[in-house]
This record gives C-alpha cells, structure tokens and sequence, in this order.
C-alpha cells in the first residue's frame, strides 16, 4: 500500500514564539506572511505473513515572504543580522525558512511476527533546523533507532489480549537536540531540550 499526498498553507500574521528560560517569559514574534508546503509519503508492504515492512518520508519547505521589522536602530550588530532603511530597523528574513522546522524527514519500520513473539524496529531520520529566522546557524540533523518486542501470554493460558511488552528507545544512545526555542536574530538556540538517552522498559498489559 502506497500513499502519498501534498500541502500548500499560506499565512498572514504568522505568530512564532519561544520561551526564555533566564526571564521565565514566552516571547512573541511576527514574521508576516509565510507560506508552508510540503510532500508527505508512505509505502507499506507484507512480503509474507510473518513479515511486515514499513517506509516513510516528509519534506517540507517554509518561505517569509517579508523582512521584519525590530526597532529603530541595530547598534553594532553586522548587516547579516539587521539593517536599517527610513529610520527602521529590519531583520533580513526574506526568503528564508522559519526556524525549528526541519526540512525532511524519513525513516521506516520494520515487523517481524514469530508467534507468540512480535519483533519491531523503527528507525528515524530527523534533518537540520535553523536556530533562527534569519537563517545563519543550524541544530544538526540525527537518527534514532527504536526496538521493541511484544511476548503474547496465551501459552500460559491467559487471553489474546494480555502481553509483555519490551521497549528500547534510542538504542545507539545517540544525543541529539530533541526541541529548541527558535528567535529571529539569536546565534544559538534558547530552551534546548537534549533528546531522552538509551531507554529501556518493560510493562504488562492485562485485558479481560
């Protein structure tokens, strides 16, 4: 099964946000219009019963249309950063993409049913982010491989409903930056959340 679809959003007044954790205030910024658009794809395939393959993939592209406006002055700061044109400062934004939005994504599952045990990996790549509006620094891109193992309990004679379930996330222990508060103008990223570390858990799901 196969499936692919596209998207195309335009704004006006484009409202972004983040949170500083210093002033323990959320600061709002305007960007004017941007449009968004995108192609979302995915295709599933059992080869046989037992197996069960999954890929899939996103790429998505963001424009601001329009400079955006800051002060009336930029002090020191170089022309990369701002400019001033009719006694107003700017912040050159125009044509760039909106910060914290990753431009593609893709990654596929992988299932493998040996009654009564059900193996699964998912593997997952999650491209760059600008750190700003103004495009001049980028968060890294990462992969993220995930495994887990579903144990069905009927053999012990309970029912098809009840199972063990075994998760491991991050199974290279890779670090990387899960969520970031974007800005216009700033060099590095505020309210960076580091990505959870090799995680292992077990539960036990009753139904009756």
């Amino acid at each position: 099964q196969a499936q692919v679809s596209g998207w195309y959003t335009k704004l006006s007044g484009r409202s972004a946000s983040s949170f500083d954790p210093d002033a323990g205030t959320t600061i709002y910024r305007n960007l004017g219009k941007v449009t968004y658009w995108g192609i979302d794809g995915s295709l599933s395939v059992r080869p046989v019963d037992a197996v069960g393959l999954y890929v899939f993939g996103s790429w998505k592209d963001t424009d601001i249309k329009d400079d955006v406006e800051t002060g009336t002055g930029c002090g020191t700061l170089p022309a990369t950063v701002c400019y001033v044109s009719g006694g107003i400062a700017y912040a050159p934004t125009a044509g760039k993409q909106v910060s914290g939005t990753s431009h593609v994504s893709y990654g596929g599952t992988a299932e493998l049913d040996l009654v009564p045990v059900t193996l699964g990996a998912t593997a997952k790549f999650t491209g760059s982010r600008w750190v700003n509006d103004i495009n001049t620094q980028k968060v890294d891109g990462y992969w993220q491989l995930n495994l887990n193992a579903r144990i069905g309990l009927e053999w012990v004679g309970l029912n098809d409903k009840t199972f063990v379930q075994l998760n491991m996330y991050n199974v290279t222990d890779e670090v990387y930056v899960g969520g970031f508060g974007g800005g216009l103008t700033n060099a590095n990223p505020t309210n960076i959340n580091i990505g959870a570390p090799r995680t292992f858990s077990a539960t036990v799901n009753f139904q009756f």
